[in-house]
């Protein structure tokens, strides 16, 4: 059912090939006004090869919100912090390769102070964050990226020598600075890649979230579902993998030793 030019609809009570030809007319809309990559991944989903869809590295690092996923990834193997879960509901420790760096020389030499200066370990070790993108963005560059991923996360990995210079501290190299991006193209119910499930914004609505003009939309997850449930169409995963540079640091070990302990396997804060 696709009522007028500009309305669009995908309901779970039409059928395979109605929601195929207004998927396709919305992504037609989607290009013309600029929302570029959320409509290939819609139309790679519908093309149903299943394969890996890349992603543009200009275009996924061009949002600040990305930049800042990079940086907080590369901090944390220079640092510590707190394990709290994204949504802050858990703790679970604290978190950061110097105190992976610990365990190893722990396992390793019996203790930080056995370890002889000069002496180094090497470890692969990664970092991954949730990219959401913030309402400071372009309306328009925000909603490409939003209905492109909802979120996404991003993973850094490398390779990390730790260097025993001192008493007190190691130098920490990192190499072979590797970012990819973990998310799959998929439908849950509740999950919608809009925003919500059944979503349905008016003109106003859309062009104030989004920057689409003269469109509304009706969409359904189970429209979506449907599809894949009928082999119509396929979840995908996204591809992109681009490299960082090497970095160094200093890292006074006996401070953090002073501060942290390891108790049931995870570091905490002494209280003593």
């Amino acid at each position: 059912e696709h009522v007028g030019d500009k309305e669009y609809k995908l309901l779970g009570k039409m059928s395979a090939e109605e929601i195929i030809r207004n998927s396709r007319e919305y992504i037609l809309e989607s290009k013309k006004q600029g929302l570029i990559h959320s409509a290939e991944a819609l139309e790679h989903f519908l093309n149903n090869k299943g394969t890996s869809l890349k992603i543009d590295e200009e275009w996924y690092r061009g949002y600040d919100d990305v930049k800042k996923a990079e940086q907080r990834n590369i901090n944390r193997f220079f640092s510590i912090e707190s394990g709290k879960s994204e949504g802050g509901e858990w703790f679970s420790g604290f978190k950061g390769t110097p105190l992976v760096a610990l365990d190893k020389i722990n396992k390793d030499y019996g203790g930080f102070d056995k370890m002889k200066i000069g002496e180094s370990i090497e470890f692969n070790d990664y970092w991954k964050t949730s990219v959401k993108i913030s309402e400071k963005e372009d309306i328009k560059k925000a909603a490409d990226f939003f209905f492109t991923f909802g979120a996404t996360i991003l993973k850094t990995e490398a390779k990390v020598k730790v260097k025993k210079i001192d008493q007190e501290n190691v130098s920490i190299e990192i190499s072979n600075v590797k970012y990819s991006i973990e998310d799959m193209y998929d439908w849950h119910p509740g999950k919608i890649r809009m925003l919500n499930k059944n979503v349905k914004f008016d003109e106003k609505l859309i062009e104030e979230k989004t920057g689409l003009k003269n469109v509304s939309i009706n969409f359904e997850d189970s429209a979506m579902k449907k599809l894949v449930n009928e082999k119509k169409a396929k979840e995908f995963k996204f591809e992109l993998e681009y490299k960082g540079r090497d970095r160094s640091n200093n890292i006074n070990m006996k401070k953090i030793l002073k501060k942290y302990m390891k108790i049931g396997g995870a570091w905490r804060e002494k209280w003593f």
